[in-house]
Order: C-alpha cells, then sequence, then structure tokens
C-alpha cells in the first residue's frame, strides 16, 4: 500500500508534503519572487531536533535576508545538500528538485494541524 502525501501551503509562503511520520518543506515560487535572487542560504544540521516557531532557515538575496521557522517540532532527517553546489535548483525548480529540508518525528497532532490551518485558510 502506497504511503498518502498530502501537499499545503502555509502561511509563511512556504509548501509542505506531509507524510505518515514527515514533513518535506520548500519555499513557493512567488515567495521566492519577493525574497529576490538567493545568494546564501544557511541549512541546519542533519539529526538536529528543532522546536516549532525555532529558526530553521535562513535565506539571503541582494534585497533582505529572510529567516524561516519551522512550522512543528521533530528532527532534522535531510537536507537538499544540492543547493549549496546550486542555488538556481531553488529558483529554477522551487517546488521540487529545490525543496529545502526533511523533518521527521513529526506528531500526528502537528501534521493534522497543517493540514487543518491550510483549510481553514481556503
Amino acid at each position: 500500500m502506497k504511503e498518502q502525501v498530502t501537499r499545503v501551503y502555509g502561511s509563511d509562503g512556504e509548501w509542505l508534503e506531509i507524510s505518515e511520520d514527515s514533513v518535506i518543506i520548500g519555499f513557493c515560487e512567488r515567495t521566492l519572487d519577493q525574497i529576490g535572487n538567493v545568494e546564501r542560504i544557511e541549512l541546519p544540521e542533519v539529526g538536529k531536533e528543532v522546536v516549532q516557531g525555532e529558526a530553521l532557515v535562513l535565506l539571503e538575496s541582494g534585497k533582505a535576508a529572510y529567516e524561516y521557522v519551522s512550522p512543528v517540532s521533530g528532527r532534522i532527517y535531510a537536507v537538499n545538500q544540492d543547493l549549496s553546489a546550486s542555488l538556481d535548483l531553488l529558483q529554477n525548480f522551487p517546488e521540487s528538485k529545490g525543496w529545502i529540508i526533511c523533518l521527521n518525528n513529526v506528531s500526528e497532532e502537528d501534521r493534522r494541524r497543517l493540514i487543518h490551518e491550510t483549510e481553514l485558510r481556503q
């Protein structure tokens, strides 16, 4: 049986793919257009425990710096190391190859809350 994956769009310009025990996070094209050409990205270490509301990723452009906070608590399972070599992936493929981070050990309550909050905004 294939695992169900739900894609939702957060209030901070991000997309989130929610599955049974994980959340993959990336930024929407519109958000990246507003930030401008990303010149630098600061990613956290794999294995780090993060708490909802804690700074997770820093993007810097010629316009400004954008600090993204985690929408859920969990453990960093993976970061997109390809972005270190080519930020073009972020700009050109923001909703696929330009994913940012994957968290696991995300509680069912947090996953349901993300889906519910998205439904309320629609």
